[in-house]
Protein backbone atom coordinates (compact mmCIF):
# COMPACT_ATOMS: atom_id res chain seq x y z
CA UNK A 1 0.00 0.00 0.00
CA UNK A 2 1.12 3.31 -1.00
CA UNK A 3 1.99 5.48 2.31
CA UNK A 4 0.99 8.46 0.20
CA UNK A 5 -2.99 6.38 -0.11
CA UNK A 6 -5.45 9.08 0.94
CA UNK A 7 -8.78 7.68 1.94
CA UNK A 8 -12.14 8.99 0.98
CA UNK A 9 -14.64 7.69 3.41
CA UNK A 10 -18.41 7.75 2.11
CA UNK A 11 -21.44 6.80 4.69
CA UNK A 12 -24.00 4.50 1.92
CA UNK A 13 -26.56 1.91 1.61
CA UNK A 14 -24.84 -1.39 0.14
CA UNK A 15 -26.70 -2.79 -2.66
CA UNK A 16 -28.84 -4.94 -0.31
CA UNK A 17 -29.63 -1.85 1.21
CA UNK A 18 -27.35 -1.56 4.06
CA UNK A 19 -25.84 1.46 5.77
CA UNK A 20 -21.82 1.00 5.18
CA UNK A 21 -18.76 2.98 5.47
CA UNK A 22 -17.14 2.83 1.76
CA UNK A 23 -13.99 4.51 0.98
CA UNK A 24 -14.11 4.88 -2.76
CA UNK A 25 -15.85 2.20 -4.09
CA UNK A 26 -14.94 -0.48 -1.51
CA UNK A 27 -17.09 -0.97 1.68
CA UNK A 28 -15.19 -0.67 4.34
CA UNK A 29 -17.78 -2.02 7.27
CA UNK A 30 -21.42 -2.36 7.10
CA UNK A 31 -23.65 -1.66 10.05
CA UNK A 32 -25.80 -3.46 11.98
CA UNK A 33 -28.28 -1.51 14.05
CA UNK A 34 -29.69 -4.38 16.38
CA UNK A 35 -33.04 -6.25 16.29
CA UNK A 36 -36.41 -5.23 17.64
CA UNK A 37 -37.19 -8.44 18.93
CA UNK A 38 -36.27 -10.82 21.16
CA UNK A 39 -35.52 -14.58 19.02
CA UNK A 40 -38.04 -17.38 19.69
CA UNK A 41 -35.51 -19.75 21.50
CA UNK A 42 -35.40 -18.34 25.29
CA UNK A 43 -31.82 -18.54 25.97
CA UNK A 44 -30.49 -16.87 22.61
CA UNK A 45 -27.64 -14.60 22.86
CA UNK A 46 -28.65 -11.60 21.26
CA UNK A 47 -26.44 -9.62 18.75
CA UNK A 48 -24.94 -6.07 19.49
CA UNK A 49 -24.98 -2.69 17.92
CA UNK A 50 -21.92 -3.45 15.58
CA UNK A 51 -20.06 -3.14 12.19
CA UNK A 52 -19.42 -6.64 10.52
CA UNK A 53 -17.72 -7.12 7.33
CA UNK A 54 -15.45 -5.10 8.59
CA UNK A 55 -11.59 -4.04 6.48
CA UNK A 56 -8.60 -3.38 8.43
CA UNK A 57 -6.42 -2.29 4.94
CA UNK A 58 -7.50 -0.61 2.07
CA UNK A 59 -8.11 -3.41 -0.72
CA UNK A 60 -7.36 -6.23 2.00
CA UNK A 61 -9.61 -9.10 2.87
CA UNK A 62 -12.56 -9.07 5.06
CA UNK A 63 -10.75 -9.52 8.60
CA UNK A 64 -13.65 -9.01 10.74
CA UNK A 65 -16.59 -11.30 9.47
CA UNK A 66 -20.09 -10.84 9.68
CA UNK A 67 -20.09 -13.51 12.88
CA UNK A 68 -23.70 -13.06 13.86
CA UNK A 69 -23.24 -12.94 17.98
CA UNK A 70 -19.55 -13.16 17.60
CA UNK A 71 -16.89 -11.16 16.51
CA UNK A 72 -17.82 -7.91 15.13
CA UNK A 73 -16.53 -4.27 16.15
CA UNK A 74 -19.21 -3.78 18.95
CA UNK A 75 -20.85 -0.46 19.47
CA UNK A 76 -23.11 -1.61 21.34
CA UNK A 77 -21.74 -3.79 25.09
CA UNK A 78 -22.37 -7.08 24.81
CA UNK A 79 -25.36 -7.01 27.29
CA UNK A 80 -27.44 -9.06 24.66
CA UNK A 81 -26.19 -11.71 27.19
CA UNK A 82 -29.36 -10.09 29.42
CA UNK A 83 -30.42 -7.18 27.62
CA UNK A 84 -31.84 -6.62 24.04
CA UNK A 85 -30.46 -2.94 23.11
CA UNK A 86 -31.92 -1.14 20.58
CA UNK A 87 -30.65 2.16 18.53
CA UNK A 88 -32.19 5.42 19.78
CA UNK A 89 -30.18 8.05 17.75
CA UNK A 90 -27.25 7.95 15.78
CA UNK A 91 -25.39 10.66 13.60
CA UNK A 92 -23.20 9.54 10.50
CA UNK A 93 -20.44 12.05 9.13
CA UNK A 94 -18.60 11.75 6.23
CA UNK A 95 -17.91 15.85 5.63
CA UNK A 96 -14.17 15.32 6.05
CA UNK A 97 -12.94 12.29 3.88
CA UNK A 98 -10.24 11.33 5.84
CA UNK A 99 -12.38 11.11 9.27
CA UNK A 100 -15.35 9.14 9.25
CA UNK A 101 -17.19 9.88 12.48
CA UNK A 102 -20.50 7.46 13.99
CA UNK A 103 -22.20 8.31 17.34
CA UNK A 104 -24.93 5.92 18.24
CA UNK A 105 -27.14 5.81 21.45
CA UNK A 106 -28.48 3.22 22.36
CA UNK A 107 -31.53 1.75 25.37
CA UNK A 108 -32.41 -1.35 26.77
CA UNK A 109 -36.17 -2.62 25.04
CA UNK A 110 -36.52 -5.99 26.60
CA UNK A 111 -35.04 -8.57 28.72
CA UNK A 112 -33.92 -12.39 27.41
CA UNK A 113 -36.48 -14.46 28.73
CA UNK A 114 -34.34 -16.97 30.78
CA UNK A 115 -32.96 -14.70 33.08
CA UNK A 116 -34.23 -14.16 36.22
CA UNK A 117 -36.64 -11.29 37.39
CA UNK A 118 -37.84 -11.20 33.26
CA UNK A 119 -41.43 -11.00 34.31
CA UNK A 120 -40.79 -7.89 36.72
CA UNK A 121 -38.55 -5.88 34.00
CA UNK A 122 -38.99 -2.62 33.12
CA UNK A 123 -37.00 -1.10 29.61
CA UNK A 124 -34.89 2.12 30.42
CA UNK A 125 -32.84 0.62 32.99
CA UNK A 126 -29.47 1.05 30.64
CA UNK A 127 -28.57 3.91 28.25
CA UNK A 128 -25.46 3.75 25.93
CA UNK A 129 -23.38 6.17 23.79
CA UNK A 130 -20.41 5.31 21.44
CA UNK A 131 -18.03 7.49 19.45
CA UNK A 132 -16.66 6.08 16.54
CA UNK A 133 -13.65 7.78 14.61
CA UNK A 134 -12.49 5.76 11.13
CA UNK A 135 -8.92 7.08 9.49
CA UNK A 136 -5.57 5.37 7.62
CA UNK A 137 -2.67 5.52 9.02
CA UNK A 138 0.20 5.52 6.79
CA UNK A 139 2.83 4.33 8.73
CA UNK A 140 0.41 1.35 10.20
CA UNK A 141 -1.14 0.94 6.55
CA UNK A 142 -3.93 -0.34 8.01
CA UNK A 143 -7.56 1.66 8.92
CA UNK A 144 -7.38 2.75 12.54
CA UNK A 145 -10.87 2.32 14.14
CA UNK A 146 -10.57 4.54 17.58
CA UNK A 147 -13.74 3.68 19.87
CA UNK A 148 -15.29 5.80 23.21
CA UNK A 149 -17.97 4.53 24.96
CA UNK A 150 -20.03 5.34 28.09
CA UNK A 151 -22.29 2.88 29.73
CA UNK A 152 -24.90 4.32 32.51
CA UNK A 153 -27.06 2.06 34.77
CA UNK A 154 -29.66 3.26 36.39
CA UNK A 155 -29.42 2.95 39.98
CA UNK A 156 -32.40 0.29 40.36
CA UNK A 157 -30.91 -2.09 37.85
CA UNK A 158 -27.35 -2.02 39.24
CA UNK A 159 -27.44 -5.05 41.71
CA UNK A 160 -29.25 -7.15 39.30
CA UNK A 161 -26.53 -6.35 36.69
CA UNK A 162 -24.03 -7.09 39.14
CA UNK A 163 -25.64 -10.71 40.04
CA UNK A 164 -26.23 -11.52 36.47
CA UNK A 165 -22.79 -10.75 35.07
CA UNK A 166 -20.88 -11.84 37.74
CA UNK A 167 -17.54 -11.61 36.09
CA UNK A 168 -17.89 -8.13 34.84
CA UNK A 169 -19.97 -6.57 31.91
CA UNK A 170 -18.74 -7.29 28.01
CA UNK A 171 -17.46 -4.21 25.81
CA UNK A 172 -16.13 -5.91 23.27
CA UNK A 173 -15.46 -9.21 21.52
CA UNK A 174 -13.13 -9.62 18.33
CA UNK A 175 -13.34 -12.67 15.78
CA UNK A 176 -10.59 -12.05 13.21
CA UNK A 177 -11.59 -13.64 10.13
CA UNK A 178 -10.34 -17.36 9.93
CA UNK A 179 -9.17 -17.49 13.53
CA UNK A 180 -11.01 -20.43 14.33
CA UNK A 181 -10.88 -23.64 12.47
CA UNK A 182 -14.16 -25.80 12.65
CA UNK A 183 -13.69 -29.29 13.21
CA UNK A 184 -12.86 -31.64 12.48
CA UNK A 185 -9.46 -29.50 11.78
CA UNK A 186 -9.10 -28.59 8.21
CA UNK A 187 -5.60 -26.62 8.79
CA UNK A 188 -6.25 -23.42 7.68
CA UNK A 189 -6.70 -21.63 11.15
CA UNK A 190 -5.22 -18.12 11.18
CA UNK A 191 -3.41 -16.87 14.18
CA UNK A 192 -1.40 -19.06 16.17
CA UNK A 193 -0.96 -17.04 19.69
CA UNK A 194 -2.86 -14.05 21.21
CA UNK A 195 -0.09 -11.81 22.32
CA UNK A 196 -0.66 -9.04 24.69
CA UNK A 197 0.86 -6.44 27.21
CA UNK A 198 0.55 -7.62 31.21
CA UNK A 199 0.32 -5.16 33.86
CA UNK A 200 3.85 -5.94 34.91
CA UNK A 201 4.72 -4.64 31.72
CA UNK A 202 5.55 -7.97 30.29
CA UNK A 203 5.11 -9.31 26.64
CA UNK A 204 3.62 -12.70 27.41
CA UNK A 205 2.18 -15.07 24.78
CA UNK A 206 -0.77 -17.54 25.06
CA UNK A 207 -0.81 -20.82 21.98
CA UNK A 208 -4.33 -20.80 20.54
CA UNK A 209 -5.83 -24.23 21.09
CA UNK A 210 -9.09 -26.33 22.15
CA UNK A 211 -8.28 -26.47 25.56
CA UNK A 212 -10.62 -25.25 28.43
CA UNK A 213 -9.23 -23.70 31.76
CA UNK A 214 -6.97 -20.75 33.79
CA UNK A 215 -5.03 -20.27 29.91
CA UNK A 216 -8.32 -19.44 28.61
CA UNK A 217 -9.27 -17.09 31.21
CA UNK A 218 -7.80 -13.80 33.01
CA UNK A 219 -5.93 -12.01 30.56
CA UNK A 220 -5.40 -8.39 32.36
CA UNK A 221 -3.44 -5.45 30.94
CA UNK A 222 -1.12 -2.99 31.61
CA UNK A 223 -2.93 0.87 31.47
CA UNK A 224 -1.40 1.69 28.27
CA UNK A 225 -1.86 -2.56 27.16
CA UNK A 226 -2.75 -4.10 23.80
CA UNK A 227 -3.50 -7.79 22.94
CA UNK A 228 -2.81 -8.81 19.25
CA UNK A 229 -3.52 -11.76 16.86
CA UNK A 230 0.04 -13.17 15.39
CA UNK A 231 1.72 -13.39 13.26
CA UNK A 232 -0.57 -13.80 9.29
CA UNK A 233 1.04 -11.82 6.35
CA UNK A 234 -2.53 -11.01 5.52
CA UNK A 235 -2.29 -8.66 8.25
CA UNK A 236 -2.79 -8.75 12.67
CA UNK A 237 -5.76 -7.38 14.27
CA UNK A 238 -4.07 -5.28 17.29
CA UNK A 239 -6.52 -4.04 19.74
CA UNK A 240 -4.91 -0.68 21.98
CA UNK A 241 -5.71 0.49 25.21
CA UNK A 242 -6.17 4.50 25.63
CA UNK A 243 -6.79 6.65 28.74
CA UNK A 244 -5.94 3.88 31.16
CA UNK A 245 -8.43 1.19 30.00
CA UNK A 246 -6.17 -1.14 30.15
CA UNK A 247 -6.09 -0.96 33.66
CA UNK A 248 -9.78 -1.38 33.93
CA UNK A 249 -10.41 -4.31 31.34
CA UNK A 250 -9.60 -7.92 31.19
CA UNK A 251 -10.37 -10.65 28.60
CA UNK A 252 -11.33 -14.06 28.25
CA UNK A 253 -10.18 -16.32 24.72
CA UNK A 254 -13.05 -18.48 23.99
CA UNK A 255 -11.50 -22.07 23.87
CA UNK A 256 -13.26 -23.15 21.02
CA UNK A 257 -13.98 -19.95 18.37
CA UNK A 258 -10.91 -18.37 19.40
CA UNK A 259 -12.74 -15.09 19.34
CA UNK A 260 -11.58 -12.32 22.11
CA UNK A 261 -14.03 -11.32 25.01
CA UNK A 262 -13.17 -7.46 26.45
CA UNK A 263 -14.87 -7.32 29.75
CA UNK A 264 -14.79 -4.17 32.36
CA UNK A 265 -13.21 -5.47 35.77
CA UNK A 266 -16.23 -6.28 38.25
CA UNK A 267 -13.98 -4.15 41.56
CA UNK A 268 -13.73 -1.45 39.10
CA UNK A 269 -17.20 -1.91 38.18
CA UNK A 270 -19.09 -2.24 41.07
CA UNK A 271 -16.89 1.08 42.73
CA UNK A 272 -18.50 3.20 39.65
CA UNK A 273 -21.82 1.69 39.60
CA UNK A 274 -22.00 2.27 43.70
CA UNK A 275 -20.89 5.74 43.48
CA UNK A 276 -23.89 6.16 40.39
CA UNK A 277 -20.93 6.55 37.49
CA UNK A 278 -20.81 5.73 34.40
CA UNK A 279 -18.55 3.03 32.80
CA UNK A 280 -15.95 4.47 30.26
CA UNK A 281 -14.06 3.11 27.80
CA UNK A 282 -11.81 4.01 25.30
CA UNK A 283 -9.74 1.43 22.70
CA UNK A 284 -8.22 1.30 19.04
CA UNK A 285 -8.20 -1.54 16.30
CA UNK A 286 -6.05 -1.84 13.71
CA UNK A 287 -3.96 -4.51 11.92
CA UNK A 288 -0.26 -4.80 12.28
CA UNK A 289 2.06 -5.95 9.38
CA UNK A 290 3.27 -9.38 9.35
CA UNK A 291 6.73 -8.54 10.24
CA UNK A 292 4.93 -6.21 13.80
CA UNK A 293 3.40 -9.60 14.36
CA UNK A 294 6.49 -11.59 14.18
CA UNK A 295 8.56 -9.12 16.46
CA UNK A 296 5.69 -9.28 18.77
CA UNK A 297 5.38 -13.06 18.95
CA UNK A 298 9.31 -13.44 19.23
CA UNK A 299 9.18 -10.22 21.96
CA UNK A 300 6.94 -12.18 24.24
CA UNK A 301 7.61 -15.17 26.17
CA UNK A 302 5.06 -17.82 27.36
CA UNK A 303 2.14 -17.25 29.90
CA UNK A 304 3.03 -18.04 33.33
CA UNK A 305 -0.32 -19.64 33.69
CA UNK A 306 0.59 -22.34 31.13
CA UNK A 307 1.96 -24.30 34.15
CA UNK A 308 -0.92 -24.54 36.26
CA UNK A 309 -1.95 -27.72 37.01
CA UNK A 310 -5.23 -27.42 35.08
CA UNK A 311 -3.68 -26.46 31.88
CA UNK A 312 -1.24 -29.56 31.63
CA UNK A 313 -3.38 -31.50 29.71
CA UNK A 314 -2.99 -34.12 27.07
CA UNK A 315 -4.92 -34.33 23.71
CA UNK A 316 -7.42 -36.86 23.08
CA UNK A 317 -6.02 -39.45 20.16
CA UNK A 318 -9.56 -40.10 18.19
CA UNK A 319 -7.64 -42.90 16.06
CA UNK A 320 -6.73 -45.82 18.68
CA UNK A 321 -5.78 -46.19 22.09
CA UNK A 322 -4.84 -42.63 24.40
CA UNK A 323 -1.74 -43.89 26.35
CA UNK A 324 -1.06 -40.28 27.83
CA UNK A 325 2.88 -40.13 26.70
CA UNK A 326 4.13 -37.13 28.23
CA UNK A 327 4.01 -34.36 25.39
CA UNK A 328 4.43 -30.36 25.91
CA UNK A 329 1.68 -29.43 23.04
CA UNK A 330 -0.72 -27.97 25.68
CA UNK A 331 1.79 -25.27 25.02
CA UNK A 332 1.44 -25.64 21.54
CA UNK A 333 -1.49 -24.05 19.23
CA UNK A 334 -3.26 -27.16 17.83
CA UNK A 335 -6.99 -27.99 16.81
CA UNK A 336 -6.94 -31.20 18.54
CA UNK A 337 -8.84 -31.79 21.48
CA UNK A 338 -7.70 -31.94 25.02
CA UNK A 339 -9.29 -33.89 27.76
CA UNK A 340 -10.00 -31.38 30.96
CA UNK A 341 -10.21 -31.49 34.22
CA UNK A 342 -12.46 -30.65 36.34
CA UNK A 343 -10.12 -29.44 39.68
CA UNK A 344 -6.75 -30.04 41.50
CA UNK A 345 -7.37 -33.36 42.13
CA UNK A 346 -6.37 -34.07 38.53
CA UNK A 347 -3.06 -34.57 37.94
CA UNK A 348 -1.15 -35.66 34.24
CA UNK A 349 0.93 -37.83 36.08
CA UNK A 350 3.81 -38.27 34.06
CA UNK A 351 5.88 -41.65 35.63
CA UNK A 352 3.26 -44.09 36.08
CA UNK A 353 1.51 -46.03 33.19
CA UNK A 354 0.80 -49.19 32.28
CA UNK A 355 3.49 -50.37 29.59
CA UNK A 356 4.09 -46.65 28.63
CA UNK A 357 5.18 -44.05 31.47
CA UNK A 358 2.15 -41.48 31.76
CA UNK A 359 -1.50 -42.24 32.72
CA UNK A 360 -4.37 -39.60 33.90
CA UNK A 361 -4.23 -39.37 38.11
CA UNK A 362 -7.08 -38.12 40.54
CA UNK A 363 -5.88 -37.84 43.95
CA UNK A 364 -8.20 -36.59 46.58
CA UNK A 365 -7.54 -36.64 50.30
CA UNK A 366 -11.14 -36.01 51.01
CA UNK A 367 -14.57 -35.63 49.90
CA UNK A 368 -13.97 -31.90 48.55
CA UNK A 369 -12.96 -30.93 45.57
CA UNK A 370 -9.88 -28.48 45.82
CA UNK A 371 -11.26 -25.85 43.17
CA UNK A 372 -8.65 -23.43 42.13
CA UNK A 373 -11.04 -20.63 41.66
CA UNK A 374 -14.25 -21.43 42.38
CA UNK A 375 -15.76 -18.44 40.19
CA UNK A 376 -14.09 -19.71 37.43
CA UNK A 377 -16.51 -20.33 34.77
CA UNK A 378 -14.16 -23.84 33.46
CA UNK A 379 -15.21 -25.44 37.17
CA UNK A 380 -19.14 -24.72 36.11
CA UNK A 381 -19.64 -26.61 32.37
CA UNK A 382 -20.33 -29.69 33.35
CA UNK A 383 -23.53 -31.22 34.95
CA UNK A 384 -21.71 -34.13 36.48
CA UNK A 385 -23.50 -37.42 37.74
CA UNK A 386 -22.57 -37.17 41.26
CA UNK A 387 -23.23 -34.26 43.70
CA UNK A 388 -20.80 -31.16 43.67
CA UNK A 389 -18.31 -31.35 45.52
CA UNK A 390 -17.77 -35.29 46.07
CA UNK A 391 -16.38 -36.03 42.95
CA UNK A 392 -13.48 -35.47 40.08
CA UNK A 393 -13.35 -36.55 37.12
CA UNK A 394 -11.33 -36.09 33.75
CA UNK A 395 -13.52 -35.37 30.92
CA UNK A 396 -13.44 -35.66 27.07
CA UNK A 397 -16.22 -34.19 25.80
CA UNK A 398 -16.69 -34.16 22.16
CA UNK A 399 -18.65 -36.90 21.56
CA UNK A 400 -20.33 -37.34 18.19
CA UNK A 401 -23.98 -38.49 18.96
CA UNK A 402 -26.26 -40.73 17.43
CA UNK A 403 -23.68 -43.45 17.69
CA UNK A 404 -23.24 -46.69 19.43
CA UNK A 405 -20.50 -46.96 21.81
CA UNK A 406 -18.01 -49.33 23.59
CA UNK A 407 -15.60 -47.85 25.71
CA UNK A 408 -12.47 -48.95 27.51
CA UNK A 409 -10.05 -48.10 30.41
CA UNK A 410 -7.31 -49.54 32.18
CA UNK A 411 -7.43 -48.38 35.51
CA UNK A 412 -5.46 -49.15 38.75
CA UNK A 413 -6.46 -47.64 42.27
CA UNK A 414 -5.07 -47.34 45.74
CA UNK A 415 -6.53 -46.79 48.85
CA UNK A 416 -10.11 -46.10 47.48
CA UNK A 417 -13.13 -45.27 49.44
CA UNK A 418 -15.54 -45.00 47.26
CA UNK A 419 -15.86 -45.76 43.79
CA UNK A 420 -13.54 -45.51 40.57
CA UNK A 421 -15.73 -45.94 37.07
CA UNK A 422 -16.59 -44.63 33.99
CA UNK A 423 -19.44 -42.63 32.81
CA UNK A 424 -20.94 -41.48 28.97
CA UNK A 425 -22.96 -38.19 29.55
CA UNK A 426 -25.26 -36.15 27.75
CA UNK A 427 -27.41 -33.17 27.96
CA UNK A 428 -30.37 -32.79 26.76
CA UNK A 429 -31.86 -29.91 25.15
CA UNK A 430 -33.74 -29.25 28.37
CA UNK A 431 -30.47 -28.39 29.84
CA UNK A 432 -30.06 -24.81 29.13
CA UNK A 433 -32.38 -24.19 31.66
CA UNK A 434 -32.30 -27.00 34.11
CA UNK A 435 -28.71 -27.37 34.63
CA UNK A 436 -29.35 -31.41 35.82
CA UNK A 437 -30.72 -31.74 32.84
CA UNK A 438 -28.55 -34.64 31.89
CA UNK A 439 -28.21 -38.44 30.93
CA UNK A 440 -25.31 -40.56 32.76
CA UNK A 441 -24.80 -44.14 31.27
CA UNK A 442 -21.77 -46.03 34.14
CA UNK A 443 -19.12 -48.40 33.19
CA UNK A 444 -20.40 -52.24 34.01
CA UNK A 445 -18.13 -51.87 37.37
CA UNK A 446 -16.57 -50.21 39.54
CA UNK A 447 -13.25 -50.17 41.21
CA UNK A 448 -12.57 -49.54 45.04
CA UNK A 449 -9.70 -50.13 47.67
CA UNK A 450 -6.20 -50.75 45.95
CA UNK A 451 -6.35 -52.74 42.67
CA UNK A 452 -3.83 -53.21 40.13
CA UNK A 453 -4.30 -52.36 36.74
CA UNK A 454 -7.78 -53.67 35.81
CA UNK A 455 -10.06 -53.09 32.61
CA UNK A 456 -13.13 -50.70 32.81
CA UNK A 457 -16.11 -51.20 29.57
CA UNK A 458 -18.98 -49.02 29.16
CA UNK A 459 -21.41 -49.81 26.32
CA UNK A 460 -23.21 -47.24 25.23
CA UNK A 461 -25.80 -45.73 22.56
CA UNK A 462 -26.32 -42.09 22.22
CA UNK A 463 -29.65 -40.28 20.80
CA UNK A 464 -29.97 -37.83 17.77
CA UNK A 465 -28.65 -34.49 17.62
CA UNK A 466 -32.65 -33.28 18.47
CA UNK A 467 -32.28 -35.21 21.88
CA UNK A 468 -28.61 -34.55 23.15
CA UNK A 469 -26.72 -31.45 22.70
CA UNK A 470 -23.38 -32.41 24.43
CA UNK A 471 -21.96 -35.64 25.21
CA UNK A 472 -18.53 -36.34 26.94
CA UNK A 473 -16.97 -39.03 28.56
CA UNK A 474 -16.01 -39.02 32.32
CA UNK A 475 -12.96 -41.07 33.52
CA UNK A 476 -14.91 -40.82 37.60
CA UNK A 477 -13.55 -41.19 41.37
CA UNK A 478 -16.05 -40.40 43.64
CA UNK A 479 -14.84 -40.41 47.54
CA UNK A 480 -11.06 -40.16 48.45
CA UNK A 481 -8.09 -42.15 47.68
CA UNK A 482 -5.76 -42.67 44.16
CA UNK A 483 -6.67 -43.97 40.94
CA UNK A 484 -5.09 -43.98 37.55
CA UNK A 485 -6.44 -44.21 34.15
CA UNK A 486 -4.22 -45.33 30.44
CA UNK A 487 -5.20 -46.70 28.09
CA UNK A 488 -8.54 -45.58 27.06
CA UNK A 489 -10.30 -45.91 23.98
CA UNK A 490 -13.28 -45.09 22.21
CA UNK A 491 -14.59 -47.59 19.79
Amino acid sequence: MDKNYRPEFKWLKSPAGELCIYDKAEMVAAFYQGTTQLPDNDSEALRPVSLHNLRLVPGGKVMIEEGEVCGPLCLSWRKHLIYNMEIEEFEADDSNPERFKLYVKTHDTALRKDQLGCREYQPDNVKEETWLELTYDKELKSYVYDIRSRLTVNPGRKDFMAANDTRGLEFGDILPAGANDFFPPKGEKKYTHIVYKCTDGQLYNRPQNKHLGPDKAGIFYAPDGFVAFAAESCGNPVIEFLENTGSMAFSDICWSLYDLHFKFRKEVQTELLNAEKPLEIHYRLYSASYEKGLELLNQSRPDPVLGHPLVRCPVFNEDGVNDFIPSEEYRSPSDKWFWLCSDQNCYWDWEIGTTCKGSLMINRDSEDCELSDADAFWQNLYGLCSETGKSSQWIYNKLPVERNYIMKAMVRTENVVGGVFMALQYKTPAFLKDKQAFTAILSDAELSGTNNWTELTLNASLPAASECIQAELLLFMEGSGKCWFDEVEID
